[in-house]
């Protein structure tokens, strides 16, 4: 067994055989711009993949950019700076831009260049078909098309496979970081806010909406390239075909509403879902948390009822969801295929035949395939954004919640006084000595202590605090002008009042009395 257990922490001889020593750093990170561009540097790994069962040990180290305490920590460290500036209104979208722009922006350079080379194939239609009907031509330049044509193709795929590295990179250090962010704030919650916050929605945080804000993260070039990619389709249509293909256009406009309003309904129906998720992991907790009570009571009957009715709600909003998505998507997917139709039509009766030639025929289907690219993209986009904007709003609340203070200053303060008593120069008196004896006895020592449950937060003073001077001069004319403002809020009752306690070390201490109140 000692065996077994040292070859698993030691350095594997797989590795060894695959990489050419036992380095086990990523090699990503020292490859060469071709290896990177092609990934040829996952080859070896592939090959022991194929030969047998990859193992823990087979794998690469993460490097430093990309292991979770790193990323946490530049994400903490970005979300305070984002609370301290702009304090309620924070947004984690704003903190994931300071901490991963870098990260993220890199795939917008390569969305652009596959976007242009997208046209590069359409683009080329044309020509090489004018070229086949022409037996004058040199064949260099049918050539020279063909070879564009295929350098274009492999250019696309290889630069679309950077893409989404980089996307998928960005997307997943934002749930590493996210995920760890969700999980610091739980243990942190005050009072009020666990009563706000239940264990289910807290769960369903870390589950559902993080994976829907990384969707966004994921698609999120997608949002801008689709418009851009269909401005440049409709450009070069509309020098190919002429104003016809605005007429076809006009189905965009014909079915906008019909996609705006199941938008609408969709983001409606999100947000209640998310609700009833909530509820139902609440209820599914505290029955597994209280099962030896529901049995020895028989409750068992009552909260499968109840798990049921908040089910079949939650299958309801789901059900109606999907038929909307369903709807959404099904309009975005035909309108291209309306748009080629509505334009051939209208080309077939205000032009000649000798006017379309198959040259333009197929340059124009190439660009209509194209057109179809952007808008089912912006379908699905736009169903993602709908959902991850409802995602963001809940953590944004959740993250904004109250939380417990780190150290009572009452508490610090007589730790520091007890820490430089206890330092203290050991020729003190005899008096001196026996007090300091007798204080260390003591471990817990409350007097007069009164105790609340609920507090209200404290002030948050930051640099938006200039901001507020507008705002409280408002509020002291409102004040000079209603003869009877409203009364302050009261403060919260204390639970227990007028508290002395002491207890010394190794005491047994019992606290007899009625709890829950």
């Amino acid at each position: 067994m000692s065996e077994e257990r040292s070859s698993l922490l030691s350095s594997s001889s797989l590795h060894e055989d695959h990489d050419g020593g036992g380095d086990r750093r990523s090699p990503s990170q020292r490859s060469n711009i071709l290896s990177r561009l092609t990934f040829w540097f996952m080859f070896p790994l592939i090959k022991l993949g194929y030969k047998q069962t990859l193992q823990h040990d087979d794998l690469y180290e993460l490097d430093e950019d990309n292991k979770a305490i790193n990323l946490s920590d530049k994400f903490e460290e970005a979300w305070q700076n984002e609370i301290r500036s702009k304090g309620k209104s924070s947004s984690i979208l704003r903190a994931f831009h300071r901490t991963f722009a870098s990260t993220f922006y890199i795939g917008a350079l390569w969305k652009v260049i596959v976007s242009a080379l997208t046209f590069v194939g359409p683009l080329l239609v044309l020509p090489l078909v004018n070229f086949f009907g022409d037996q004058d031509l040199p064949i260099g330049l049918g050539l020279g098309y063909s070879f564009m044509l295929l350098g274009s193709g492999l250019g696309q795929a290889l630069f679309e496979a950077r893409y989404n590295e980089a996307c998928y990179m960005a997307a997943t250090r934002y749930k590493t970081a996210i995920s760890t962010l969700l999980y610091k704030k739980s243990l942190r919650l005050s009072n009020a806010s666990r009563q706000q916050n239940s264990v289910g929605e807290i769960v369903n945080m870390l589950s559902v909406d993080i994976e829907n804000i990384s969707a966004l993260v994921l698609y999120g070039h997608e949002i801008w390239a689709a418009p851009i990619l269909l401005i440049v389709t409709i450009v070069l249509l509309y020098q190919l075909l002429g104003w016809p293909i605005f007429v076809g256009l006009g189905v965009i406009l014909v079915l906008f509403p019909i996609t705006a309003w199941t938008g609408i309904k969709m983001s409606h129906y999100g947000e209640k879902l998310m609700a009833i998720k909530d509820e139902r992991t609440k209820m599914m907790t505290e029955v597994l948390q209280g099962m030896r009570i529901i049995k020895f009571f028989s409750w068992e009957a009552s909260y499968r009822s109840r798990i049921e009715e908040i089910r079949a709600r939650e299958v309801h909003a789901l059900r109606i969801s999907r038929y909307l998505y369903s709807v959404s998507v099904f309009f975005w997917v035909v309108t291209p295929q309306l748009i080629t139709v509505v334009t051939f039509a209208l080309l077939s009766t205000v032009r000649s035949t000798k006017e379309v030639n198959v040259g333009t025929v197929f340059a124009a289907l190439s660009l209509f395939n194209v057109l179809q690219t952007p808008i089912i993209i912006m379908s699905f986009a736009f169903a993602g954004v709908v959902q991850a904007m409802v995602s963001v709003r809940r953590v944004n609340k959740f993250l904004l919640a109250d939380e417990l203070n780190d150290v009572s200053p009452s508490l610090e303060a007589s730790y520091n006084t007890s820490s430089s008593s206890s330092s203290s120069s050991s020729s003190s008196s005899s008096s001196s000595s026996s007090s300091l004896t007798s204080s260390s006895s003591v471990a817990i020592s409350i007097h007069g202590g009164s105790f609340v449950w609920d507090v209200p937060p404290p002030k948050q003073e930051d640099a938006t605090a200039a901001g507020n001077d507008d705002k409280k001069k408002k509020k002291n004319k409102q004040k000079e002008t209603s003869p009877s403002p409203p009364p302050p809020t009261p403060p919260p009752a204390n639970t227990l009042h007028d508290i002395d306690f002491t207890a010394g070390h190794g005491e047994l201490v019992a606290v007899v009395g009625p709890v829950g109140c």
